[in-house]
């Protein structure tokens, strides 16, 4: 199992397209400084990432509430 959790963790390769993401402060999986510190090699490596922090609510709450955004980017990139 870790094997496959190792083979498959973001961060190994660098994104060949723009990314959006999204993250509650609070989550615990992954922990927001392991998803601040992708962001920043992302950036770093030339990426164009749209990343919005919420600071209150979980990993239920915002799946819903950040779908608006992700769907707002994902149409904006296929017009």
């Amino acid at each position: 199992m870790r094997a496959a959790m190792e083979a498959t963790r973001l961060g190994q390769g660098t994104p060949q397209t723009a990314m959006h993401l999204y993250h509650a402060v609070h989550h615990k999986y992954p922990p927001i400084a392991d998803v601040d510190t992708l962001v920043e090699k992302y950036r770093r490596e030339g990426v164009d990432v749209t990343y919005r922090r919420f600071r209150f609510g979980g990993h239920v709450l915002w799946t819903f509430a950040g779908a608006s955004g992700a769907l707002r980017f994902l149409s904006e990139r296929f017009a």
